[in-house]
C-alpha cells in the first residue's frame, strides 16, 4: 500500500502517461475505504469489484483475556492441548525466542523463525515446519507468511494483539485451508497497545521531521546549491539516518534525485516546498489511521457478540447469521480470577 510505498500514489498518473490501459489491481484483504482509494488513486473508469469474504465457516474464533504470566500459562496450556500443526505469532523477536525455549522444554516440536535469524536459519525452520504430515508448531513475527499455504494448520495463535484486524484476518487465515476445522485464538491485553504505539511511532515518518528536511532542502534549491547527505543533515538538525530514510521517501516521490555524494531537488525551487509539506500530511494522516485500526482491535477483542459478523462488518459486509462456533456465540464458562 501507498504506506510502503509512497510513489504508489503516482501510479494512475503514470497509467495515463501510457495512453490508460487496462488495469486490474489486486491486494489482500482491504476494508472498503481502502478498496475506493485504490480505485481513485490508480484512476479506474466503471471498474469491475470483487471482494469475497474475509471470513470461512470453518474457523473457529475466541479471545482469551490474559495479561503478565497468566498469558505465558496460557499459551503453554493451549500449545500442549490444541491439536498441531499450529502458527503462534509474537509482536517481537525476543517474545518468538523466549516462547521458543519455553515449549521446547515442555516438549513440544518447535521451530522459530524471525527477522534477526539468518536467511539459512529462517529457511531450514520454514522447510521444517512446511513439510507434509508434520505436527510441529512454529513461533513466529509476523515476518512469516509470504508463500505460507501448508493446508492442514490447526490453529493461528496471537501472543498479543496485532496491530490492525486487517493483518489478524490475513494471519489467521492460514489456519484450515483444508476446510477442517481449526481454531484462531487471540490472547489479548490492554497493554498490547503501547507495544503497537511503540513499534508504530519508530517505524511510521514524524511529519515535523520531514517538515524540517524539506525547509533546509528548499533553502539549498533556492541558492541553486547541491548539498551532500551530511551537509543536509546538518543543516535539517537530523541525524545522517533519518535524514537517508527521509531522502528514499522523497525519491519515491519523485521530488528529489538522490545518490551517494548529493542531493538534487528535480522540481522548481517554488513547488519543492508546497509538494514536501503535502507529503508529509499524507504521513500525519497514516498516524491517524494507526490509531483508529488499534481502536478497532480492541472493539473485536472486547464485544461479546459473533466474532465472526464483527469481522465481516469492519470489511464492508452485512451481518450474517451468528457463526456458532466462536466464543462469542457459544458463550464462555467462568474461570476462577487465578
Amino acid at each position: 500500500g501507498y504506506d510502503f510505498r509512497p510513489a504508489y500514489l503516482q501510479i494512475g498518473e503514470r497509467l495515463r502517461s501510457m495512453g490508460e490501459p487496462p488495469v486490474v489491481a489486486l491486494t489482500a484483504t482491504a476494508t472498503e475505504k481502502v478498496r475506493m482509494a485504490i480505485i481513485r488513486f490508480v484512476g479506474m473508469r466503471d471498474p469491475h469489484l470483487v471482494a469475497t469474504s474475509p471470513h470461512r465457516s470453518n474457523l473457529a474464533f475466541d479471545v482469551l483475556h490474559c495479561a503478565g504470566g497468566a498469558r505465558l500459562r496460557a499459551l503453554a496450556r493451549l500449545a500442549l492441548r490444541v491439536r498441531r500443526p499450529g502458527i503462534i505469532y509474537c509482536s517481537t523477536t525476543r517474545e518468538v525466542d523466549e516462547i521458543w525455549a519455553v515449549l521446547k522444554r515442555f516438549g513440544v516440536p518447535v521451530h522459530r523463525y524471525h527477522g534477526k535469524m539468518s536467511s539459512a536459519e529462517r529457511t531450514k525452520s520454514q522447510n521444517a515446519f512446511m513439510q507434509r504430515g508434520r505436527r510441529t508448531v512454529m513461533v513466529a513475527t509476523s515476518a512469516f507468511g509470504l508463500g505460507i499455504d501448508k493446508s492442514d494448520i490447526r490453529y493461528v495463535l496471537h501472543y498479543q494483539s496485532p496491530a490492525s484486524l486487517e493483518q489478524y484476518v490475513q494471519e489467521a487465515g492460514r489456519a484450515g485451508r483444508d476446510g477442517r476445522r481449526a481454531n484462531c485464538i487471540l490472547l489479548f491485553s490492554s497493554e498490547d497497545r503501547a507495544i503497537h504505539e511503540a513499534l508504530l511511532a519508530r517505524s511510521r515518518v514524524r511529519p515535523e521531521q520531514l517538515y524540517k528536511l524539506s525547509k533546509a532542502l528548499g533553502a539549498w534549491a533556492k541558492e541553486e546549491k547541491v548539498p551532500s547527505l551530511q551537509a543536509l543533515a546538518l543543516s535539517a538538525e537530523l541525524g545522517t539516518r533519518t535524514t537517508g530514510a527521509l531522502l528514499a521517501l522523497m525519491d519515491e516521490a519523485a521530488l528529489v534525485k538522490w545518490d551517494s555524494d548529493a542531493v538534487y531537488v528535480i522540481v522548481p525551487p517554488e513547488e519543492f516546498e508546497p509538494r514536501a509539506r503535502e507529503l508529509a500530511g499524507q504521513f500525519e494522516t497514516l498516524r491517524t489511521q494507526d490509531s483508529r485500526r488499534l481502536d478497532a482491535v480492541a472493539d473485536y477483542a472486547l464485544d461479546a457478540v459473533c466474532r465472526a459478523n464483527v469481522l465481516r462488518e469492519y470489511f464492508g459486509e452485512e451481518g450474517e447469521e451468528p457463526c456458532g462456533m466462536c466464543d462469542g456465540c457459544r458463550g464462555q464458562a467462568d474461570r476462577p480470577e487465578s
